[in-house]
């Protein structure tokens, strides 16, 4: 009666997680709530105010399926002319998180500007251990990023 039990448990299991991973949603390309991509944060504020400035709910653009919105119409404009060049990296999750295998939201005041790319992280405190090893961490999370997109392509 014991094995037949311990047959049934890791029978059970093995199908619970199964169904998990054959049923589970792959990433959303970019970090959005229900405020918007960035949760409403302007991108382009980070580079031209050099601050986190919250956009406008009528000064909007789509782009990979999520809305993103703008402080002011020139934002938007060089954003929808250039979006990978204002963009933060990593889809707009956290950069920390993705070094360590997975997604995280962010914070928009936790934020970093490196070789004209952003970079957004979790919280303040994640960006200053973030900070300590930047170049080692955008690597892993450059790669494990990648292979979620592609992940999420199939």
């Amino acid at each position: 009666m014991l094995k037949f039990a311990i047959i049934l448990v890791v029978v059970l299991l093995f199908s619970a997680v199964t169904y998990s991973q054959q049923n589970a949603k792959p990433i959303d390309l970019v970090y959005s709530t229900k405020d918007g991509a960035i949760q409403g944060y302007d991108p382009v504020a980070y580079f031209t105010d050099r601050k986190p400035v919250k956009g406008k709910t009528d000064l909007t653009f789509v782009w990979k399926d999520a809305t993103w919105h703008f402080a002011t119409p020139e934002h938007r404009s060089l954003f929808e002319q250039n979006p990978e060049k204002y963009a933060p990296e990593f889809g707009g999750y956290c950069a920390y998180g993705w070094s360590k295998g997975y997604n995280a939201k962010i914070d928009p005041i936790a934020w970093t500007i490196l070789d004209e790319k952003l970079y957004l992280n979790y919280s303040l405190d994640v960006r200053d251990k973030w900070d300590e090893k930047r170049s080692e961490y955008i690597q892993l999370a450059t790669k494990n990023y990648q292979k979620a997109v592609e992940k999420a392509k199939k």
